[in-house]
């Protein structure tokens, strides 16, 4: 699944500001990972949170690869990790990982055994 996101810079910070992009049903995000030229870069977003959050609860869910598209140029992402409500259970902030297709990415996966293996029953 081709999932595509758009995404506007903010300049403001703080808990107001906060509050503002949430009453418009957007929620702001943060994307941290390197461009071209730098090591390390962080830049404020705010997504709409409805189209993420149907992202999220997609079949690929949280390992979704997005397409974040912020003033035409469009860069891809993973979601490294997103903020909920405790009683509405909506979305109040999210964080990506800006994701370079032509470098090799290491992950740590989990890996939780279930129930019991029929060779063990059988003997």
């Amino acid at each position: 699944m081709a999932a595509t996101l758009e995404a506007v810079k903010r300049d403001t910070r703080g808990k107001n500001e906060a509050r503002r992009l949430r009453v418009a049903g957007k929620i702001p995000a943060v994307v941290y990972g390197g461009a071209e030229g730098a090591s390390f870069v962080r830049d404020a977003l705010a997504v709409y949170a409805k189209l993420l959050s149907r992202i999220l609860h997609s079949e690929t869910g949280v390992n979704s690869l997005i397409g974040l598209s912020v003033d035409g140029a469009t860069t891809q992402v993973l979601v490294k990790e997103f903020l909920l409500d405790p009683v509405q259970h909506s979305l109040l902030h999210a964080d990506f990982y800006r994701v370079q297709m032509d470098k090799k990415l290491t992950v740590t996966v989990t890996i939780t055994l279930k129930g019991e293996a029929k060779g063990v029953k059988q003997q």
